[in-house]
């Protein structure tokens, strides 16, 4: 087995761009850079399919925010449509993301929804397709019109090496150890694995939330990064 790097880079959720359906299928259609004949190569690991990065962001605070709401003896102080005050009727993650819920402005603002992207190896070493095969003809293919030969011929070069397997099966138990790691504070959201891009390599998109908890007073739990990572055992420093 060829060495291989861990690649883990850290960008802006895109659930629509991510999701895998039943059918293989992503949720938005087919991107730029994969082929819908390798749809079947997509896997959909973790998370309700049908269910937003919202929704799903809100679930995992609902039981803190009916225990707040609970508690209030004013309408008008309460979170969601239990409010009488018409700026706080909405859900938690509207109000992080405009404010409403979560101090800071800026880069300081607190993020719902982030997500990590993981991958072992490369294209050379555990491409999506094999060493044979030749991106610009696939592109060729694709620019005159013939859509049908384009998806056939990535299909003819889809890599077959068990190595690619063995490293998805990597990328799987990663997944599950991460989302195990500390569930009360590192919420897994979603996570879907793509094998669609003909001249990449496979890679899983991971969706998560930090939770921070035991707050004396407001919400007994809340999207905090810097405490729900200290809860976990990392410390900030100077660095």
């Amino acid at each position: 087995m060829p060495e291989m790097t861990v690649l883990s880079s850290q960008g802006r959720p895109a659930e629509w761009h991510d999701t895998i359906m039943p059918d293989g299928k992503r949720l938005a259609g087919t991107p730029k850079n994969a082929d819908a004949a390798l749809y079947s190569e997509n896997e959909h690991w973790i998370g309700e399919r049908y269910r937003t990065d919202a929704d799903r962001f809100n679930a995992a605070f609902q039981d803190a925010i009916d225990d707040y709401n609970a508690k209030q003896t004013r309408d008008d102080r309460k979170i969601g449509s239990e409010s009488s005050k018409p700026e706080r009727q909405k859900s938690y993650y509207d109000g992080i993301i405009d404010g409403t819920f979560c101090y800071g402005t800026g880069k300081q603002q607190e993020t719902p929804v982030q997500e990590t992207v993981l991958q072992v190896g490369n294209k050379n070493n555990n491409g999506i397709t094999d060493g044979d095969f030749d991106p610009e003809r696939w592109k060729e293919l694709k620019l005159t019109g013939h859509e049908k030969e384009a998806s056939e011929y990535a299909l003819q070069h889809l890599s077959h090496d068990p190595n690619k397997e063995r490293m998805k099966r990597v990328l799987r138990r990663a997944v599950e150890r991460i989302r195990n790691l500390d569930p009360e504070h590192l919420v897994i959201l979603r996570a879907d694995y793509h094998g669609d891009e003909h001249c990449g390599t496979g890679h899983v998109h991971l969706a998560y939330t930090l939770r921070a908890t035991g707050y004396k007073s407001g919400m007994e739990s809340r999207v905090v990064s810097v405490r729900a990572l200290a809860q976990m055992g990392f410390s900030k420093t100077p660095d």
